[in-house]
């Protein structure tokens, strides 16, 4: 008689599901601005720790769909299907090995349209920078409760806006001095000009609680080892 096996995942509750979820079922609205501060810290931090020298992972698919909170406010960056590492001579692998042997993944359209940065419609290649151009859009979607470039319609209109554009998304101008400074940051046409998440966490926008130790008041899980530092990462 052979023994049947058996295969488990073992997941992290996130009772709070998604931001975007979460965005959508709130009869009071979008997020407050203090509330998506908080968030955005959380999600540079994240960011910090995978694009360091020693992971050098790129998302690719940052949106509020695939970022998870808890009941106590913190929040999981999750979904890696898109997900690459950066080789030291630039070369970009999937995490997912998915696709054929010696296939490059430099110029892939990957990511989901509205939140995309120029560059990566483009083909132009991409990286780091692309995570950060999707913080602003993932930020203006907690803020309005829908992406930046929804309002042409379509998603190929919108990717034609986002690749032709010379200049940033619609910002809303109930938002902030500083929150508009963050995202005219996080827009940037140039990919290189964008700072990288180590340097928009000691931004203002993203700093929720100078008083506390961590850029978020929300006392969550420290990662298992501390990013280096990665002020000169392009």
């Amino acid at each position: 008689i052979r023994t049947p096996s058996y295969f488990y995942i073992v997941l992290e509750y996130c009772e709070a599901g998604s931001l975007a979820a979460s965005i959508k079922a709130n009869k009071f609205g979008p997020a407050p601005e203090a509330l998506a501060k908080v968030y955005v810290a959380q999600v540079l931090d994240a960011l910090a720790y995978l694009h360091s020298p020693t992971n050098g992972v790129v998302h690719r698919d940052v949106k509020g769909a695939n970022l998870l909170a808890t009941k106590d406010g913190c929040v999981k960056l999750a979904d890696f299907g898109s997900a690459a590492r950066m080789g030291g001579d630039g070369a970009v692998t999937r995490l997912a090995n998915n696709k054929p042997k010696g296939s490059a993944d430099e110029g892939d359209v990957v990511g989901t349209p509205y939140w995309m940065a120029p560059e990566v419609i483009k083909q132009t290649g991409h990286g780091r920078q692309a995570d950060i151009w999707s913080v602003g859009c993932t930020i203006l979607e907690m803020a309005t409760g829908k992406p930046p470039f929804s309002e042409f319609g379509s998603q190929v209109s919108a990717l034609f806006h986002i690749a032709s554009g010379t200049g940033p998304p619609p910002i809303p101008e109930f938002l902030s001095a500083e929150a508009h400074d963050f995202l005219i940051l996080c827009f940037n046409r140039v990919p290189r000009d964008r700072p990288n998440a180590s340097r928009l966490l000691r931004h203002p926008f993203a700093i929720a609680s100078p008083s506390s130790g961590s850029n978020s008041p929300v006392k969550c899980p420290t990662r298992p080892d501390p990013a280096p530092p990665v002020d000169q990462l392009e």
